[in-house]
C-alpha cells in the first residue's frame, strides 16, 4: 500500500476521514511488513533453496570439498546430497524460483541428471550473473569402472527426448558433454573416485587445482547435526547488510551465512494429511542482533492468548524485548509503529508497554473494500492489559474521529466497522487486535490447527507460511496495491515473474520456522 489514495469520489466529510485513516495506516502497516521482510529474507532464501533438497540425505565429506572459494559479494547455495532421486525438474524449480535462471535455461539439466544417478552429490549454485553451477559426484563402483575404461554409463545419457552425448578430450583429460541440440552442456572429469562437473574449462581447471591442494576449497564440515542426512549452506554475499546497514560503515557488505541440517520423520510419526513430514535445524552466522537494553526471552507460544486471520496464510510472532529510542531506530518497522502510536496521543508508558512483549502479525481471512474481498491483515498484542484497551479506544477516538464501532464479541473496548472498508480495533484485558479484517474471518489460536498443529512451540519468535495458499494470495495482494495506489501493473516482465513465483510456491509445503535462540532455531514442513 504505497501512498494510499482512492480513485472514486465521495462526500467531502467522508473523504477527509478516509484520507486520514489511509495515510496513517499507509505509514505504519507496510513499513512493519518491510521490517519483517528485512529480518527474514536471508532465512527464506535459504529455506527455498533447501526445500527442493529436503529429504535427500548427506553427511559431511571432504572428498566432495573441491569448490573454489567464491569472490566477495557473490550470493550462493552449497548443498550436499546422498542417495539417488533428485530430478531435473526439482533443480530447475529451485533455480527458477530464486530468479537465477529462466524457464528455457538448461544449464542445470546435466548436474540434476547425475545427482539422480550417483550415491553422493555436492552442488555449488551461485546466483545472479557471477558464475556457473559446479558439481562433484561419487558414483557407484560399476559406474567408476566404466569411466576408467573411457565409457560413460548408459544412464548418464538421459535418454528420451533430451539425451546427452559425451566426447572424451584426451588433451583436456575430460569428457565434453553436448545436449540434444548439440550445444555445450559442460565438462566431466574423473579425479580418483569422484567426478567433477563444470560449465567451462576455466571452472574445471580451478576445481582440479583445489583437488590437488593448490587452491583453497569451501569447507563441507557441518557444525549442525553432522550425523543428520542433509546439509545446506547459503551465503547472501553481503546483500542484506548493504541493503539495511549504515552507509558509511566500514564493515558494510559483510556476508551472512545460513547453515541447515535436516532429516525426514519416520512414517509412523506422521499422523496423516497435514502432519509433519520432516524437521530441520538452522543457524545464521555473521549477523549482529542490536537488541539494546534486553535480549529477547523465549515464550511458550501455544499458550499465548492471540488470534489469527482464518485460515492463516502467513503469520509471524516475536517477543519484543525492552528497547530504547536508539535501539528502535535500528528496526524501521518498529520505529514507524512507535511514531504512529505517538500520533494517537498515547502516554509514553502505554507506548512502552505496547512495544514490549509478544506481537503477532498474520495474513489471512478477508477484508472488504466496497464490493472487493481482499486478504485480511491482523496485528495482535497479547497480554497488554490496560495499554491494549487504551490503544483500541485511541484508534476510534483519534483516527476515526469518535466514530462508534460495532462491538466485537469477547472484547469490551473498541470494535469493528465496514465503512469505508472493513477495519477493527478491539481489546480486552488479555488481548488487543488491530487490522484490516472481517470479524468473522479471525479466530483464537486453535489447539490443533495451524500454525502449531497441537505441538508445544517455545522460542522468541516464529514464522508460519502456507506456501501454496500464499501463491493464490499474491494475486489478490497485487489487486489491493493497485486499488490503493491507482497504478496498474504495466511491466509485462513483472507479471511473468509473478506468475513464475506463484507456480514455484504451489510446488512447496507449509512450514513453521521457530527461533529458539536469536541466531537460529528449528523448522518443520508439513503435508498438504
Amino acid at each position: 500500500m504505497k501512498g494510499l489514495r482512492w480513485r472514486f469520489p465521495e462526500a467531502g466529510g467522508v473523504v477527509l476521514l478516509r484520507e486520514r485513516i489511509l495515510r496513517a495506516l499507509g505509514r505504519v502497516l507496510p513499513k512493519v511488513g518491510h521490517g519483517i521482510l528485512a529480518l527474514v529474507v536471508l532465512g527464506l532464501l535459504g529455506l527455498l533453496g533447501a526445500w527442493i533438497f529436503l529429504g535427500l540425505p548427506s553427511r559431511g565429506d571432504q572428498a566432495l570439498a573441491v569448490f573454489p572459494e567464491p569472490g566477495d559479494g557473490v550470493p550462493w547455495v552449497l548443498v550436499q546430497l546422498e542417495e539417488k532421486g533428485l530430478s531435473r525438474e526439482s533443480l530447475a524449480d529451485l533455480a527458477g524460483g530464486l530468479g537465477r535462471l529462466g524457464q528455457e535455461d538448461r544449464e542445470l539439466d546435466l548436474p540434476a541428471l547425475l545427482a539422480g544417478q550417483v550415491r553422493r552429490t555436492a552442488l555449488f549454485l551461485p546466483f545472479g550473473q557471477e558464475g556457473n553451477p559446479l558439481g562433484v559426484f561419487l558414483p557407484e563402483k560399476g559406474e567408476l569402472d566404466s569411466l576408467r575404461r573411457g565409457q560413460v554409463p548408459a544412464s548418464w545419457t538421459g535418454g528420451g527426448e533430451r539425451p546427452f552425448r559425451y566426447e572424451f578430450d584426451g588433451a583436456l583429460g575430460a569428457f565434453r558433454v553436448l545436449d540434444a541440440r548439440e550445444d555445450p552442456a559442460g565438462f566431466l572429469a574423473l579425479e580418483g573416485e569422484r567426478v567433477l562437473f563444470a560449465r567451462s574449462q576455466e571452472d574445471l581447471e580451478a576445481m582440479k587445482q583445489v583437488a590437488a591442494g593448490a587452491k583453497k576449497s569451501l569447507s563441507l564440515r557441518w557444525e549442525l547435526e553432522p550425523r543428520w542426512r542433509g546439509h545446506l549452506l547459503a551465503c547472501d554475499g553481503g546483500w542484506l547488510d548493504r541493503a539495511s546497514g549504515e552507509k558509511d560503515s566500514p564493515s558494510r557488505g559483510a556476508p551472512l551465512f545460513l547453515e541447515m541440517a535436516w532429516r525426514y520423520l519416520l512414517p509412523a510419526a506422521v499422523p496423516g494429511p497435514g502432519g509433519p513430514l520432516g524437521e530441520a535445524k538452522w543457524r545464521v552466522r555473521g549477523a549482529s542482533f542490536p537488541w539494546g537494553e534486553e535480549k529477547p526471552e523465549s515464550l511458550t507460544w501455544n499458550r499465548q492468548p492471540f488470534s489469527l486471520g482464518d485460515p492463516p496464510v502467513l503469520a509471524l510472532g516475536v517477543n519484543l524485548p525492552k528497547m530504547g529510542e536508539e535501539d528502535l531506530r535500528r528496526f524501521p518497522g518498529l520505529d514507524r509503529l512507535k511514531g504512529w502510536l505517538e500520533e494517537l496521543a498515547l502516554p509514553k508508558e502505554t507506548i512502552g508497554t505496547l512495544l514490549r512483549g509478544p506481537l503477532v502479525l498474520s495474513l489471512g481471512g478477508k477484508t472488504q473494500v466496497l464490493w472487493f474481498d481482499l486478504p485480511g491483515f491482523l496485528a495482535d498484542f497479547p497480554g497488554r492489559g490496560e495499554a491494549g484497551q487504551a490503544l483500541a479506544d485511541a484508534v476510534w477516538q483519534k483516527l476515526f474521529l469518535g466514530t462508534k464501532p460495532t462491538a466485537l464479541e469477547g472484547y469490551d473496548h473498541g470494535g469493528a466497522t465496514e465503512l469505508p472498508f472493513t477495519f477493527l480495533a478491539a481489546a480486552n484485558r488479555s488481548d488487543a487486535l488491530l487490522g484490516l479484517a472481517k470479524p468473522e474471518g479471525i479466530r483464537p489460536l486453535s489447539p490443533e490447527g495451524p500454525p502449531f498443529g497441537g505441538e508445544t512451540v517455545r522460542g522468541w519468535g516464529w514464522i508460519y507460511a502456507d506456501l501454496p495458499k500464499l501463491a493464490d494470495t499474491l494475486g489478490e495482494l497485487t489487486a489491493l496495491d493497485e486499488l490503493f495506489t491507482g497504478q496498474e501493473l504495466k511491466n509485462p516482465f513483472e507479471e511473468q515473474a509473478g506468475d513464475a513465483l506463484r507456480g514455484f510456491l504451489r510446488t512447496l509445503h507449509p512450514f513453521l520456522l521457530v527461533w529458539d535462540r536469536p541466531d537460529g532455531g528449528t523448522l518443520k514442513w508439513y503435508g498438504r
